[in-house]
């Protein structure tokens, strides 16, 4: 798995025109010799395209590992880009397989005085489910900062800064290996950028506010799964359909091209083939193009499943070969072990379950903002449900849900995701769906999910 990674990048720059004007000497034959011509030094562009080397940049000696330079596509697939900038061969990027772990930081450093405006440019990628953070710093200060996926191409950064410089550009590894992120081009030129001098630092770029991956993803927030609103197609990449001797049956969540997590309760079978895992999907009934259906080919439940009663109640499906990852098809952000969600978090529940109960599994996919809500409420709420005094509320367990309301997980939802939305602006599998009340009402209980941060180290064992 690839782990969030810091980089630090200074660059060279040149003195302005004047700063290094010279007086050519004074003829010794006429008496009164011409006035002196300052002869302006011309001006310097510092530009590295890493097609030899790393020019002038060097690597840090306090960092956990080295800025990685590459032409061609990087090693993992769905993350990185395919060559460098405008097709060129060379560029340098974080490679954030293992051993890389959460934090690791790799830094290129260069640093100097100036006294004038100077352009720093640069082409950055940031392709990938779990992708960072891409931020720029000058002596310390923030001047830019990107964060998540940022689509499967190169963009361009310009800053204008002034007088003595040490900047940094630094990365932070997203949650798993889907998270390379690579430079190109990087440029340091006389002048401001654009011809306009700084008046401040320019600001923070915003994080993205929608689920990585397409720009379909831009959604209203909805409401609820039961009572019925449908997610806007393509929305959701990670969202699986399980399929079972042609029926649906569970949902789950791709965390890599080849995996899906999805709930315990939902295997049936420990034949990997008896499953088919259907990507891409929104309209059940319809076939749009858009979907790909893979057999399974591992199936591991969790060893401590229903010890105690529905607890540890995960597992994970290998598909027979690596999804195609498109606008449609995506991975889904893990969350760092023994993660916690704040009860303010941002979190959505999907899936084709039941909009009305009693009632079949719904067509089209469904969407409901549901918040979490902490383990002692949802304890508390269990208890007073009809038969709730058998069951228990264990750590590896997470709840969601608006007290009072009707808005839940049902019957078909089994195993979907539940993702809550970083402050960075990634979507993070914190839940599958487990159980909850068997009417589908959270005014009797709310929906219970597998806790995924508390499984983060079984998961590791084998995606």
């Amino acid at each position: 798995m690839k782990s969030m990674i810091v980089l630090l990048l200074a660059f060279a720059v040149s003195r302005g025109d004047a700063a290094c004007a010279t007086t050519p000497p004074i003829p010794p034959t006429p008496p009164t010799p011409p006035p002196a011509t300052a002869t302006a030094a011309p001006a310097i562009d510092v530009a590295c395209d890493f097609e030899k080397d790393l020019c002038n940049w060097s690597q840090a000696k306090n960092d956990k590992f080295d800025w990685t330079r590459r032409s061609g596509r990087t090693p993992s697939s769905s993350t990185g880009p395919s060559s460098g900038n405008k097709g060129s061969r060379f560029y340098i990027y974080i490679e954030t397989s293992s051993p890389r772990r959460n934090g690791d930081n790799a830094i290129l450093t260069f640093k100097g005085p100036n006294s004038k405006p100077v352009c720093v440019s640069f082409y950055y990628h940031m392709y990938g489910a779990s992708i960072g953070k891409l931020r720029v710093y000058n002596n310390g200060k923030v001047l830019k900062s990107m964060a998540g996926n940022q689509g499967n191409s190169w963009k361009k950064v310009d800053m204008t800064i002034s007088g003595d410089y040490d900047l940094k550009i630094e990365g932070v590894r997203g949650s798993s290996y889907t998270g390379d992120i690579a430079i190109d081009d990087l440029s340091v030129a006389d002048g401001p950028c654009g011809g306009v001098p700084p008046t401040t630092l320019p600001p923070t770029a915003p994080p993205p506010t929608v689920p990585p991956g397409p720009s379909s993803c831009g959604v209203s927030p909805m409401t609820r799964v039961i009572g019925g609103v449908n997610a806007v197609p393509g929305s959701w990449p990670w969202q699986v359909g399980l399929h079972r001797r042609g029926r649906f049956f569970c949902g789950g969540s791709l965390i890599a091209p080849d995996w899906v997590v999805t709930a315990a309760h939902c295997i049936s079978s420990f034949t990997g083939s008896d499953y088919t895992i259907r990507l891409g999907d929104h309209n059940r009934n319809l076939n749009e193009g858009t979907e790909q259906s893979i057999p399974g080919k591992r199936v591991i439940r969790h060893p401590k499943y229903n010890t105690p009663p529905i607890s540890n109640d995960i597992a994970l499906i290998q598909l027979s070969r690596p999804a195609t990852l498109n606008s449609r098809v995506g991975t889904v952000c893990l969350p760092s072990h023994d993660e916690v969600v704040p009860t303010s978090a941002r979190c959505f529940i999907t899936g084709w379950g039941k909009i009305k109960h009693p009632g079949s599994s719904h067509h089209i996919l469904q969407q409901a903002k549901l918040p979490p809500v902490t383990n002692a409420v949802c304890a508390k709420k269990l208890a007073a449900s009809p038969g709730g005094s058998r069951l228990k509320i264990t750590p590896q367990m997470i709840c969601a849900g608006v007290k009072g309301t009707i808005l839940s997980g049902c019957h078909g939802d089994s195993g979907g995701p539940y993702v809550c939305q970083t402050s960075g602006g990634n979507w993070v599998l914190q839940g599958a769906v487990s159980w909850g009340s068997s009417r589908c009402s959270a005014a009797e209980r709310y929906t219970v999910f597998a806790r995924v941060a508390k499984f983060r180290k079984w998961i590791d064992q084998y995606v």
